[in-house]
């Protein structure tokens, strides 16, 4: 009986509650977990950075002097050198975008500081590298693994020593490395200027005024050793003052009112998944278990394998509740397993709130058949009843017959 049981019911019921909780998670949750993802990756570099504004590439003597200059509202320039040089991972190849750092102690002012580190030392220092998620995603190369790169004839070597949340001002991520003193000196020596920096304001409102009225980046000014004559010289530095740097300022704010206009309805698409969810795993368990409540052939198996064995009705309304409790265990078993697997995937924190597209299903197939439970015990007590069969030496009978 028990063979058959499990054949007729629990098999067949186990079968389509795995097949549901995949078609829910990689047709829903998948979806969800990749929208929320990005939707995340692209706040927090607005959200958990100190980044106000980035400006084309200051001149080493000119950092100082912004930084003690009350009257523009800065409160830190972290300068950089950003290339696609290929370098050299583990002796082999790999491209991509690398952001150069002089200053170790000025990485809390970028997007490799403390609060975006996933994975790794959250401190610093000369000599460590930072690769971004999608960085890690693409070239599969993590920490411990040993980074170099060529510059102006010289080749710096670097250890990746932690993981951040992607730097979504590229495409495709980046590996952010940091130079030592010496490193730093050397690039300044060879002639090497910033491509931007990252600026901090104390004073937003003076800090824009100051930068849109009367940055310059002086890294792009050129010396007088660069051209042939006075006046071609001269043509450069009307040029260079005349130009309208402040196009090629990114301010950060505006940057994220402009850009998060994509991101206004994810939440309301993952609110609609998760209900669309819930209705097909309803329909579902509901379906499943009237079909089989009411299928002339369950009726059958009952008459055979419990009226005729003593069977009563509660013995009936067990096999039913038994059913459909295992169906809803595997059900939710097998979604927290797969909702474990995608959220690590998409690299969201297993109690992030997006945890609600584990939690929804999980939560609807639990109502769900416990409702159902209860139909099926009305349901056999009404098509259902109870016969006493007397026999010669006067004992009772009692047997279970389907109407």
């Amino acid at each position: 009986m028990k063979k058959r049981r499990n054949q007729c019911y629990f098999l067949l019921g186990t079968i389509i509650m795995f097949l549901v909780s995949c078609f829910c998670s990689f047709g829903f949750v998948k979806e969800n977990l990749e929208q929320a993802t990005r939707k995340n990756s692209f706040e927090s570099i607005y959200a958990h950075t100190t980044i106000d504004y980035i400006v084309p590439g200051p001149s080493n003597s000119q950092i100082d002097e912004l930084e003690s200059t009350e009257e523009n509202g800065i409160k830190a320039v972290t300068p950089y050198y950003e290339t696609t040089t290929v370098i050299d991972i583990n002796g082999s190849s790999v491209n991509g975008t690398s952001i150069l750092f002089p200053f170790a102690e000025k990485m809390k002012y970028t997007p490799y500081g403390s609060a975006r580190i996933t994975n790794g030392a959250t401190e610093l220092k000369g000599g460590d590298a930072v690769v971004d998620q999608a960085y890690l995603d693409n070239i599969g190369y993590g920490i411990g693994d040993n980074v170099s790169i060529n510059i102006a004839d010289r080749e710096y070597t670097f250890k990746i020593t932690s993981v951040a949340e992607t730097n979504t001002y590229y495409n495709n991520g980046t590996i952010a490395l940091i130079l030592s003193r010496d490193a730093a000196h050397q690039l300044e020596e060879a002639g090497i200027k910033y491509s931007a920096a990252y600026i901090s304001a104390d004073d937003k409102a003076a800090c824009e005024t100051y930068l849109y009225s009367e940055y310059k980046p002086l890294s792009r000014l050129k010396g007088r050793s660069e051209y042939d004559s006075e006046d071609t010289y001269n043509q450069h530095l009307q040029d260079f003052n005349d130009a309208d740097w402040s196009k090629e300022i990114t301010n950060c704010q505006e940057n994220y009112k402009v850009l998060s206009v994509k991101y206004d309805n994810v939440q309301t698409g993952i609110w609609i998944n998760n209900l669309i969810m819930a209705i097909i795993i309803a329909i579902v368990i509901i379906v499943f278990n009237t079909v089989l409540l009411t299928n002339s052939g369950m009726k059958s198996f009952m008459k055979t394998f419990l009226v005729k064995k003593s069977g009563t009705k509660g013995a009936v309304k067990a096999f039913y509740k038994s059913g459909i409790t295992a169906n809803a265990v595997v059900f939710c078993i097998a979604s927290t397993a797969l909702y474990v697997f995608l959220a690590k995937k998409a690299h969201i924190s297993l109690l992030d709130h997006q945890v609600l597209n584990c939690i929804i299903p999980i939560l609807t197939a639990i109502i769900i058949s416990t409702i159902m439970i209860g139909i099926s015990s009305g349901y056999v007590e009404k098509h259902y009843k109870v016969k006493v069969i007397k026999k010669r030496d006067s004992t009772e009978e009692v047997q279970v017959e389907v109407i």
